[in-house]
């Protein structure tokens, strides 16, 4: 919506709610004029009630005069009844009465004609009996005596409160007379606030719409020419020195005009700039690119010769620790073998110092024998000289001298057999002892063969790990290598996708018009400042 129509609309609303405001007070006079009218109705309806009630209280005393003349029955309940009906208009026009609404003194007159009314129903009961008893004297009496005067102070009670309704019916009668022409008055005051306040305001609103929409109309101008890229006409109305916000608004134009011819001027030769060190940045890196390629190749060829050496120093470093563990195998085989050589020279020693102590034994054994044999010996001569009684015991000295001397036969024997038992075994000991000692001397050959070869084997998986980290490294240095050529490409690619972009961007600033050359330097300082 526009600001023309949205102005119209405000200052609208404020004739409208002027014109509200204006029929509000008509309405609340017409108000006035409708509660005093109302009023006033209560007021003659409330007289109408008073003479209503009036009738009725006459009319029933006729009718209770009439039912004491009565001297017939008949008669005596038809005035009954007329006296009880005009009873019930009487209290049926004073409920009315009631229901309008009474003030004070009303109130007081009411209530004095309440108890008028209890004694005269009373009085009305003993006049109705004593007249159908047709005792005329005394309902006559009572007629005469007690409510005639109850009836009369009835009326003037009656009397009193017309009267107060016609006071106040002159009081209703002044306050509408008031009303009126008050109302009158106001409504010409009204009528001519009003139409004063709709021509000025009306004026008003052309005025202040038409000094808001100009300058916004050559905003909107001088919007469309920027947005067209035309930047060489001044903003019409900026000098024309105002200090609303409409000419704050054009001389904010005409700086952001002068701003952008001063940008776009700058852009245009930076956009010339940036296309030549784009082409000069695209060439560059299109020779850093191929110059990475080709190391990277070499690189690459470096790294496949690494890895062959890798897998060869491996392969040995393989071997020499299986030598290695062979090499520890035959050690302990030969330091086994050479605790085996020492218990077997420690046995020799045994068997040797056991075949000495069976020799001893031997010896004792032909000692023994000889010692029989001489016994036996002795024997056969003392067995001799006993003659024929001795004989028995010469044979058996002769036995036990045979045995003597098979048992030293046999010592001799075993002896010389565990001599010759001693002497090899003394000579299988020497052996024995020297193999020990050629056995030892292999240990500790192959204990010194298996140190060094289990130094071949470390210095093979050191070789072997600073192999793999140099490997690791080439790789390293080869996938960096790859990246640089990579973004060798991408740099290449976006160089020249900036040398594209600056050549659209020169031809896009190119679209503007710009001021003349004087007012385009003067512009530029002023911006670049």
């Amino acid at each position: 919506m526009k600001i023309g129509v949205r102005l119209g609309l405000g200052f609208g609303l404020i004739l409208l709610v002027a014109g509200i405001l204006v029929t509000g007070a008509l309405v609340s006079n017409q108000a006035g004029h409708a509660s005093l009218l109302e009023a006033m109705q209560k007021t003659s309806e409330q007289q109408n009630l008073a003479h209503e009630m009036n009738q009725a209280l006459l009319q029933s005393a006729v009718a209770v005069r009439n039912m004491g003349l009565q001297t017939q029955v008949a008669n005596v309940q038809r005035d009954q009844a007329e006296a009880d009906r005009l009873r019930k208009l009487y209290l049926q026009a004073k409920s009315k009465l009631e229901a309008l609404g009474i003030g004070d003194k009303e109130r007081e007159v009411f209530a004095r004609m309440d108890d008028i009314d209890r004694k005269m129903e009373a009085h009305f009961r003993e006049a109705v009996d004593f007249a159908s008893q047709f005792a005329a004297e005394q309902a006559a009496a009572v007629i005469t005596e007690k409510i005639d005067p109850l009836l009369q102070q009835a009326m003037s009670e009656l009397c009193n409160y017309v009267t107060l309704q016609k006071e106040h019916a002159n009081d209703v009668a002044i306050a509408a007379e008031q009303l009126d022409k008050n109302t009158r008055r106001t409504v010409l005051v009204i009528a001519l606030v009003g139409v004063l306040v709709l021509g000025l305001s009306t004026m008003l609103a052309w005025r202040l719409t038409r000094s808001i929409t100009a300058p916004l109309q050559h905003a909107l101008d001088a919007t469309a020419r920027i947005a067209q890229g035309d930047l060489s006409c001044a903003i019409e109305g900026a000098d024309r020195g105002g200090q609303d916000e409409a000419a704050a608004l054009l001389a904010g134009l005409q700086q952001m005009r002068d701003g952008l011819s001063g940008l776009v001027a700058s852009v245009r030769a930076s956009a010339q700039n940036i296309a030549t060190g784009a082409s000069q940045i695209a060439a560059g890196s299109a020779d850093l690119s191929s110059r990475t390629e080709a190391q990277a190749s070499s690189i690459e060829e470096t790294a496949s010769a690494m890895e062959q050496l890798h897998s060869a120093v491996q392969s040995n470093a393989d071997t020499a620790k299986q030598v290695n563990q062979m090499a520890s195998t035959a050690s302990g085989a030969a330091v086994e073998g050479g605790n085996v050589m020492r218990q077997v020279v420690v046995t020799m020693q045994e068997i040797t110092s056991a075949s000495h102590k069976i020799a001893d034994i031997i010896q004792v054994i032909d000692g023994i024998a000889f010692q029989t044999n001489i016994l036996a010996l002795n024997a056969a001569v003392e067995a001799a000289r006993a003659g024929e009684q001795g004989r028995g015991f010469a044979v058996v000295a002769t036995e036990v001298r045979s045995l003597a001397g098979r048992s030293a036969q046999a010592a001799k024997e075993i002896k010389s057999l565990i001599g010759i038992s001693v002497e090899k075994v003394e000579a299988g000991t020497h052996l024995v002892n020297q193999a020990g000692d050629s056995i030892q001397d292999i240990v500790t050959q192959v204990q010194k063969l298996a140190g060094l070869i289990a130094d071949i084997s470390t210095g093979a998986q050191e070789q072997t790990s600073g192999i793999a980290q140099v490997n690791q490294a080439i790789t390293q240095l080869d996938g960096a290598t790859q990246q640089n050529a990579a973004l060798a490409e991408e740099s290449a690619a976006a160089a020249d996708n900036l040398r594209k972009q600056a050549g659209s961007m020169v031809q896009v600033v190119g679209t503007f018009k710009l001021p003349d050359a004087g007012v385009l330097s003067h512009t530029a300082l002023a911006y670049s400042g």
